[in-house]
């Protein structure tokens, strides 16, 4: 049996446009153009959940998907662990970071776990700093 590598991730996305979007129980959400990253856990296994993100024949269940649909993943940032780590990088996110309220926290505290930034180099240096890794950007 293969070991599962668990832990939290961060999906690095651009969206190209400004977009209205309707998010689940969140509502119209209107999100400008640029960079975003969301923050969230993989307990069941890392490679699976973003596997899954980056298929485009997927059920839409979270609040990410809906985003999904208009942004696209350019990399994913990965901390591997055995317990949750996603709401202490979303709040470290949010001291630098525009988040995007009551976005993918609905099982938490948090105010977000998804942020904006108009610089994608600013978004990956704060990752890159919060000791996430990555492998190649996602093409």
């Amino acid at each position: 049996m293969a070991l599962r590598k668990t832990g939290t991730y961060v999906l690095l996305m651009e969206l190209p446009v400004p977009q209205q979007i309707y998010v689940g129980s969140v509502g119209l959400i209107s999100f400008p153009a640029g960079f975003y990253a969301y923050t969230g856990s993989a307990m069941g296994g890392l490679k699976a959940r973003i596997a899954r993100y980056l298929r485009h024949d997927k059920k839409i269940r979270w609040h990410i998907d809906f985003l999904l649909v208009h942004a696209s993943i350019k990399e994913v940032f990965c901390w591997e662990s055995a317990i949750k780590m996603e709401c202490a990088i979303a709040r470290a996110l949010n001291n630098e970071f525009k988040p995007v309220l009551h976005f993918g926290c609905s099982d938490c505290r948090c105010p977000s776990h998804l942020h904006y930034s108009q610089s994608e180099s600013k978004l990956k240096n704060a990752l890159f700093r919060l000791g996430g890794t990555t492998g190649r950007p996602v093409t």
